[in-house]
């Protein structure tokens, strides 16, 4: 494990870490595609968009 991100510190991919901003997470994850906010969204991602009023719904 520490090879591997002593690896990440030389490889140009290191710009593209991201922090999950789930509560309570500290997931790290490579942020590619420049779109990506959670560390995953069956785990973070869904817990937000269960708790967050939807676009469409009514007030």
């Amino acid at each position: 494990m520490a090879q591997r991100a002593a690896d990440l510190l030389a490889d140009p991919r290191r710009l593209t870490v991201r922090a999950c901003p789930g509560k309570d997470c500290g997931w790290l994850f490579l942020d590619t595609a420049g779109r990506r906010r959670w560390c995953g969204l069956g785990v973070c991602g869904r817990a937000e968009a269960e708790g967050a009023p939807s676009a469409g719904g009514a007030s």
